[in-house]
């Protein structure tokens, strides 16, 4: 256990080396605060009683726990609206593009992708897609799913190292392994799959040919994900230094001992 502004733990080399250790998460805050409304069993869940839709759906939102209410208030008037216009599929970005046609005064000359009740429903529930769904016995009263959100945006190798030196920019990692007195000070950023962007490029990339931005204070950086295969107990892992370019490499490991044997090699 750590204390008094310690390292989480020392790394014992063979040789005798000894190198200090801080564990962190990258996390995306919004992204969990959405999410954890959308599990609340107190609030409702991730399911809602359709009333006026024939159809099941699937609905992903936007990352904004605020709309979480609003959705399973209004979701079954507004998708009844959807379906009645004979619509199985939606998006934000067809909504996006309608109103905007219309906003410009091009709406009598150029046909909008989707009728208006899709754009109703991607801008006043903060929808990003939603879908009909299939579900077991087909004669159950139709349901309404909200699934986790997603992020959107472009990903690149760039995208996970951005997350990792954000989190080598903080106080706190900088100031434990800037009062460690060993040589080597190892910063190791754990990303979750929820944190979607970085768990993607981290996962599904190469890291790039070049040093990381450091502080100082901290000599080694480590970014390790879940592979998201069905192995469970397989680990993608890029690795870097102030010296050392970004390398990668995937590691089968239990995931009780993941952590020490990805920092050791062993």
């Amino acid at each position: 256990m750590q204390s008094h502004g310690e390292c989480d733990f020392d790394l014992h080399y063979p040789n005798g080396t000894i190198a200090a250790v801080e564990v962190t998460e990258s996390t995306d805050q919004l992204q969990e605060w959405t999410s954890a409304k959308i599990r609340s069993k107190k609030e409702g869940g991730s399911i809602i009683e359709a009333k006026r839709c024939k159809k099941s759906w699937m609905i992903v939102p936007m990352k904004d726990a605020r709309a979480i209410p609003v959705i399973r208030k209004r979701a079954d008037e507004y998708l009844a609206k959807v379906e009645q216009a004979g619509i199985e599929n939606f998006k934000y970005l067809d909504a996006q593009t309608a109103r905007r046609q219309r906003e410009a005064g091009l709406g009598k000359v150029l046909d909008p992708p989707v009728p208006r009740c899709v754009e109703d429903i991607c801008y006043d529930l903060k929808i990003m897609s939603g879908g009909v769904i299939r579900i077991i016995p087909e004669e159950a009263p139709p349901k309404i799913f909200i699934s986790h959100p997603i992020g959107s945006g472009r990903v690149g190798p760039s995208v996970a190292v951005k997350a990792g030196e954000q989190e080598s920019q903080k106080k706190d990692n900088k100031e434990k392994l800037g009062a460690a007195k060993t040589e080597e000070r190892h910063l190791a950023v754990y990303i979750d799959v929820m944190n979607g962007l970085p768990w993607c490029a981290l996962t599904y990339f190469e890291p790039p040919a070049a040093l990381p931005k450091l502080p100082e204070e901290i000599t080694h950086i480590w970014l390790i994900a879940h592979s998201g295969r069905s192995n469970k107990d397989e680990f993608v892992v890029w690795r870097a230094s102030t010296k050392e370019p970004w390398r990668s490499q995937r590691v089968a490991v239990p995931q009780t001992d993941a952590l020490a044997v990805l920092l050791t090699g062993s």
